[in-house]
């Protein structure tokens, strides 16, 4: 077969990180769209006509494709109410009984599943949920805070500017907050 595909110039293992890296994009493009406007729309870049992607079915009704569902079980998985990080271990564990949850070993089966486009695309959504989480946070905080806690909070945060090193202004402005 590869003297083949040598002959006519036609690498089929070239075609296939084409095609995979193509439908990771496109399936990234959908769930970010979903993230960024609450739209389900298709890049005509990453659609060809001729290569239809498949459509998929929501199993779990929060994301729209096979990255959002593989995004939604790491952060159920490593939920903080749950989890805890041992950064010596590099790995999540449980934080009743302290067993592993998510390591290297499962870094790894993932990026032997999904290579380095799949880890990418992940990259990107966390990023993209990133983004709308804090700017809904900015929003509610925007229309809840009045006009005396944003004083506080302005006046706290230009004296932290100022401090350089530990000192007994520390608690003064931690008082302060409270």
């Amino acid at each position: 077969m590869e003297n083949i595909q040598d002959f006519i110039m036609n690498y089929g293992l070239k075609l296939f990180h084409e095609e995979f890296d193509r439908l990771i994009n496109c399936y990234v493009e959908i769930e970010s769209n979903a993230f960024l406007s609450g739209k389900l729309m298709i890049d005509e870049y990453f659609y060809d006509e001729d290569i239809p992607l498949p459509a998929e079915n929501s199993s779990d009704g929060v994301s729209l494709t096979f990255m959002g569902r593989i995004l939604n079980a790491i952060l159920n998985l490593t939920d903080s109410k749950r989890t805890i990080y041992m950064d010596s271990a590099l790995g999540f564990f449980d934080s009743n009984d302290r067993k592993e949850i998510i390591t290297m070993k499962t870094m790894g089966l993932l990026y032997r599943c999904i290579g380095v486009p799949g880890l990418n695309g992940l990259n990107r959504l966390l990023s993209y949920m990133i983004c709308t989480t804090l700017s809904k946070t900015m929003k509610i905080l925007k229309r809840e805070l009045n006009e005396e806690t944003r004083r506080v909070l302005m006046d706290s945060f230009a004296v932290l500017k100022n401090i350089t090193g530990f000192d007994d202004r520390y608690e003064k402005i931690y008082l302060n907050l409270k």
